[in-house]
């Protein structure tokens, strides 16, 4: 398959694949230590960055998710695309009257 398209689909599915992955260990991700002084403004300035740490984290792992689906997305289109083609080319060849 994607012999028309000259695309390389099982590149494209281990892709796919590989983001995926990458996106799960990212969102795996948990910041446990924390500055303990009480009425510190360090406890608070490490509490904050806590929360942005892990923001920053989820909004780079929602990012490589969108990836990861846009190219499984595209292997799949490309695959049926691929195939119209094929069954295109196959009617010409014997003759068949296009639809």
């Amino acid at each position: 398959m994607g012999d028309i398209l000259q695309a390389d689909l099982d590149i494209l599915h281990r892709l796919g694949g590989t983001l995926a992955s990458h996106a799960d260990a990212i969102g795996q991700i948990k910041v446990s230590a924390t500055a303990a002084m009480p009425n510190s403004p360090l406890q608070d300035a490490s509490a904050r960055a806590t929360d942005a740490v892990l923001k920053a984290y989820g909004l780079i792992g929602r990012n490589i998710r969108q990836l990861s689906d846009a190219t499984n997305s595209a292997a799949k289109t490309y695959e049926e695309v691929d195939q119209l083609f094929a069954d295109q080319l196959h009617r010409y060849t014997n003759g068949e009257q296009p639809r």
